[in-house]
This record gives structure tokens, sequence and C-alpha cells, in this order.
């Protein structure tokens, strides 16, 4: 789901700034970048370049989730300059009246003014001397999903200044990190939340967010990216950038779309989010000793034919980002890109040169994502139908936006004590094992937890049948040749149900994903893929074959599977096969079942030989378990470490 690309500027000028932009991530070997642009305070222009995902062809769009990196930094200066317009906040108080845990420094008290200004004295990471690795450590692995601003600033407290504050400028995210404690402290609300309140809830932003390791993949999250010797290879680095930004999510962890960065920058210049003489002093050259800084409350500042021009820059693992900016004119250019390692100043440039002269639109983009999800309907309606088995696929339209699905069923049609379950981005789900010869009610709705905060849609129509008083055996032999349609899951979901055999992709890490049909690494468009989804250094999960088997009938039980292997022949992924008779039985480990020639391989197995040696059988939930590991080196040119299974037979006598 890429979005709507919006193009309401002349012909010519759409014509120009895409050729810019085409030009340069040409140059540069940019994979994939959304940009906006914003003429007399409306935005006139959003649109994807390039790929959001270069191996899948997935491409970038206004919908892409991109790292937004320091351009946080403008908006932690925003929400600070909004608590000093309310009174909140006193911008020329020492910095510890609000942290006091932030050491006494022997160069002499912060303001929170020079926080704002990069005067404060603080080092950009370990400018001069280290900062507490073991901190960041800690902190790191004590916050999965929450941030603590407090907390965070026991990764750099200790670390001396480099120079007496107010007398020197220096870049710092360090200094936006305290600036964010001292947010909190002053209006006594999470930092995360004062910002979600007063700018994202505010200004109806879409998408942003702060990104936490154990959300990602995000929804339509761009790929990662690096340059390295002119050519853009995957960047699977390793180092904290990778693992986590949001220790220092006022100066460099926010998340989100183009859409939210043009919704940003309009409210900005609009007065919207600040009042004209605050927005004045934030779009103000800082001096020190008579000599500009450049540098104004979270931007930067610079003159181009007559015309004050804030920016702000990102650079972080995976993303490159750039708010280039006329506050008087109110014009401006936006991109967010996936790829390090690159330069966007010099595309912004040329669009705003040539933006200046162009004359106002009479119509603009709007947010092209509602606030509502739509109601979802059934791929086939039941009214009182009479099932044979005690087990229903229930299969659904999947619609805009979705990205999960709460299914719930009850046998009280006013789903007084429902059972719920949550899909993952599918459009079905078999619910099993219910109440025999009894009348059953099935209802779902849409989900999507990271738009506007997390929104749900009304319940669609409500599934009435009767169960029957069987569960469905396996008709062997049993072929699956991973045929479909395309499709892509990140988190732990129901792929395919037949009767008898259902598969199920389960993750260990965030980073495995599986994607079939068109999108898997198949020549011919079947196949199902496992691989590691770019930006991660590792993933490991595993794809679950469950055959309700009858033990009376079968005396052999055969498997048989082919894949194929990508990646480089140094670090092929790792594939395992596991076998159990029951839900109850540990698994027994088939190494010996998988041969591999280069860059093929099968999976042979007696089951029930196998099952046999170790006094289990099969029967009800028998369950056959293929296990990933994938991880290669920080740049490597080789493709993502893949595994794609492309046919699976079960025969038994």
């Amino acid at each position: 789901m890429t979005g709507q690309n919006c193009e309401l500027t002349t012909p010519a000028f759409t014509a120009y700034a895409d050729s810019i932009i085409q030009q340069e991530m040409q140059k540069q070997q940019v994979v994939g970048l959304s940009a906006a642009i914003i003429r007399n305070g409306e935005v006139v222009y959003m649109k994807g370049h390039g790929y959001a995902d270069r191996d899948y062809q997935i491409p970038a769009g206004v919908a892409t989730m991109y790292r937004f990196a320091s351009l946080s930094k403008t908006i932690t200066a925003t929400a600070v300059l909004q608590a000093w317009q309310k009174g909140q906040l006193d911008l020329i108080a020492d910095v510890r009246t609000y942290v006091p845990e932030y050491p006494v420094k022997p160069e002499g008290p912060i303001s929170v003014e020079q926080l704002l200004s990069c005067e404060a004295g603080i080092q950009q990471y370990n400018q001069e001397t280290p900062y507490s690795l073991e901190n960041q450590v800690r902190y790191i692995l004590e916050h999965p999903a929450s941030y603590d601003p407090i907390a965070a600033t026991g990764i750099f407290a200790e670390q001396p200044l480099m120079a007496v504050p107010g007398t020197k400028f220096n870049y710092s995210t360090f200094s936006f990190n305290l600036l964010g404690a001292a947010l909190a402290r002053a209006t006594g609300t999470p930092y995360e939340k004062y910002i979600d309140e007063n700018i994202i809830r505010k200004m109806n932003l879409p998408y942003l967010q702060p990104e936490f390791r154990a959300e990602r993949p995000y929804p339509q999250q761009a790929a990662w990216y690096r340059v390295v010797d002119g050519v853009a290879i995957a960047d699977k680095g390793t180092g904290f950038d990778y693992e986590d930004v949001s220790w220092k999510l006022p100066g460099g962890g926010y998340t989100g779309t183009i859409v939210d960065l043009a919704g940003f920058a309009r409210s900005l210049m609009n007065d919207s989010l600040l009042s004209a003489p605050v927005l004045q002093k934030m779009f103000t050259v800082r001096e020190i000793k008579g000599r500009p800084t450049w540098y104004g409350n979270g931007v930067f500042l610079s003159k181009k034919n007559g015309l004050i021009i804030a920016s702000q820059f990102g650079h972080q693992a995976g993303a490159r980002s750039i708010l280039y900016m006329s506050p008087s004119t109110k014009d401006a250019v936006l991109m967010l890109s996936n790829t390090y390692g690159t330069d966007l100043l010099p595309a912004a440039q040329a669009i705003m040169d040539k933006l200046l002269t162009l004359a106002p639109p009479d119509t603009f983009c709007d947010n092209p994502f509602p606030n509502t999800l739509e109601k979802v309907t059934w791929v086939k309606k039941t009214a009182g139908d009479t099932l044979l088995y005690r087990e229903y696929e229930a299969r659904w339209n999947k619609v805009p936006n979705a990205f999960r699905y709460e299914v719930q069923w009850d046998t009280d049609k006013a789903f007084s004590s429902p059972r719920a379950t949550v899909i993952q981005d599918a459009g079905s789900t078999v619910l099993r094992k219910l109440p025999e010869a009894t009348t059953v009610y099935v209802r779902v709705r849409a989900l999507n937890k990271y738009l506007y905060g997390g929104i749900k849609g009304p319940w669609s129509e409500v599934q009435r049948f009767t169960t029957g008083t069987e569960l469905p055996i396996v008709h062997l032999p049993y072929r699956n040749a991973f045929n479909g349609s395309p499709f892509v899951h990140m988190g732990d979901t129901l792929i395919q149900y037949t009767n008898g055999v259902s598969w199920r992709f389960q993750q260990t890490d965030k980073g495995l994903r599986i994607r079939g049909g068109s999108l898997s690494l198949a020549e011919k468009n079947g196949g199902w893929t496992l691989d590691v989804f770019p930006g991660n250094t590792q993933a490991s999960g595993y794809l679950i074959m469950e055959c309700r088997l009858d033990a009376a009938l079968l005396q052999t039980l055969l498997l048989h599977i082919d894949f194929l292997l990508h990646g480089d022949p140094t670090d092929r992924p790792q594939l395992m096969c596991w076998v159990r008779g029951s839900l109850q039985d540990p698994w027994v480990h088939l190494p010996e079942a998988i041969q591999v020639k280069e860059n093929t391989g099968t999976i042979d197995a007696d089951i029930v030989r196998s099952l046999s040696e170790y006094g289990q059988t099969i029967g009800a939930n028998t369950q056959i378990r293929l296990g990933f590991y994938g991880g290669n080196d920080a740049f490597s040119y080789a493709p993502q470490p893949a595994v794609t299974l492309l046919d699976c037979l079960l025969t038994g006598k």
C-alpha cells in the first residue's frame, strides 16, 4: 500500500521536480525517496520515487515509513517553544531546575535556551570523550517499547563539556535529549505524550511516532540501504543505530511518512503550532560574541536570494532526510529516503530556486489517510449454513490502511462472551475445535495501531452457521506447490489452510518475514520465501505445518520438500526440520532429512518411523516445523540470506 501521489503544481514544474530528484537519486545511488513540496503554506506535491524495498521491487510512496533521524530535533524544539509560549517552561532557567539528576558542571550552568540553540557545550556523541556505553546498553535492554528521558540522560551525563555554556556552537543530539527531559519535567507530561498531544494529534499527523525496536518492522517500513564505494547496498551494519534509536528520541528517534513531515512543516510555517513572534525567534540567527552561529532554535539557518532558509538534516542508519524551508514565503522542500551516505541538499536547493518563481496553485494536496477504517466485508456470506466439521474458515476482503484484523466468535448473537483472536495482515483465519452441533456467530473488524495513535474499524456483518460433529482428516497424497496471490507477512499469522492441513508463520526475531506469489524469490512467481528484512543483521523463526491424521490408517508417512537457498555461498541461511506427533510431545530434530547441493535442497523424512524412535505416533495434531536462521556481514554486496520453498508432498499408506 503506497498511498496516493499528489501533483497539483504546473506540469512543467512537476516534470522539473521529478527530473531533479531522479537525477540526484541516480547520481548518488539513492534507492528510495519520498518528497513533498509546500508553496505559500499549502502542500502541492507529494510523491514517491524509487524503491522502498529494492529486492522485491516495492515502490516508495507517500505511505512509506522512514526514519526521521535528526528532523526529530526540530519537532522537539517546536514542543519546547510551545511550552515556553504557554508559560510552562522558562528558557533562561538552569536546566537543573527541571532535571536535577544532571550533574553540576564546573564550566557553569546550562540554560534551556542554550540547549535549544546547541550552545551548551555538550558533546556530539563521543566527540572528545566517550559517553557511557554501559548505561546505553542497560537503557536499551530495559526500554524495548518505552521512553524514559531521565534515564536516557545517564548515557551522557558524566561527559565533560567542550566549552563554557554560551561561548561556542556545537551541534549535539545529547543537547536535545536533555531538552526532552526538561520538557517532560516542566510540563508534568511524559515527553512522547506531550509531542503526541500537542503536535501529532493537534495537527492530525497520521503515522508520526517514536521508533521502538519492539515494534519493528513498522507497516510499510522502508528497507535500509547505504552507499559504499559508489554502490547502494543493503544496510545490515552493527551498532546502536541498527538496534535502537529510541534512547535518543528527542534528538533522532522518530519515524513516519512524508505526509507527516509535510503536515508538520506546513503547520509550523502557518503559525498553527507557534505564534508569529515565537516562530520569528525560532528562525532568528543566533550570535556568540557578535558572530553568527547560523543556527536558530532547532534549525540551521542560511541566506539565499535575500531569504532566510531554515533547514534540518537527518543522517542515520538506513536513512537520510531533509527539511528545507523558506519561512517568510511559506515554501518548503521535504525529503525522506532509505539510503545512508547520500546528500539531499542539492536536490532541495534546486527545487526551491524554481519553486519561488511558481504562482501558488488554487488546489492543494489533502492528507490521504482517513481517520477511520472501512467496514470489513465477507468473501462468502453464510446465513444458517450447516457445516460438516467443527472448523470454520473465515475469509474476508482486506480493507485499505488496515494491518491487523480482530475476529470474534460466540454462541450468543449478542457476543456477551466472545472468543477473540487478532490476525496479522491477513484475509482469513480458521476457527478450530468449535463446539459441535452448535450455532456460532462470527464477526471481524479492521485494526491499525500505528495510524493516528491506533484506530479500529466497525464490526462486519455477523456470520451465522451451525457446526458439524467431526474434525477434518488430511486426504493423502497432499501437495502444496506454494502458489497463490502475492503476500508479505512480518508477524505471527496463519498463511494457509485446507481441510486438515494448516501452515503458520511464527517469528522468534522481528527481522524475519515471509513472502509469497510474485513477491517470492522463485523464478516463476511461485513459492514462499523466508528472508531477513533489510536493516536487520539476523532473523529467525518457524514455518509450522499441522496435519490431522488417522494413525489407524497409516503405516508410513513420507514428507518431501524442495527448496532454494539465496545469498552469498559463504553465508547461506540455516534451515532445520523437526516433527512431533502431538502438541504435547517434544520436538524431534531431523538433521539427516535435509540435503543441500549448491543453491538447491530437499527435505525427505519418514515421519512415522522418526516418531516411533522416540515413542511418538501420528495423530490429530501432528506437526512438521521448519526453522530458519539467517544473518550476514555488514556492508555485504550479496542478496539477503533467504530460503524459498517450492513444493511439498506428503504421502502415506
